[in-house]
């Protein structure tokens, strides 16, 4: 992996568990939905970045 992906991949990773934390923290349902949602769209595309399936990433 290039310089360039290691630090696209880091990014991802931050911005996940950011969005963990604020799915955990006292939300709405729909609040909830909205971040589920985000944080899906950015598991998808640290997996292409990764080259590994959905269910590969931990």
């Amino acid at each position: 992996m290039d310089q360039i992906t290691e630090i696209h991949v880091q990014r991802l990773r931050e911005e996940i568990r950011v969005l963990q934390a604020k799915y955990y923290a006292e939300t709405t349902p729909i609040e909830k939905q909205e971040i589920a949602i985000a944080m899906g769209k950015v598991r998808f595309e640290l997996a292409e970045e990764l080259g590994v399936g959905w269910a590969n990433l931990t």
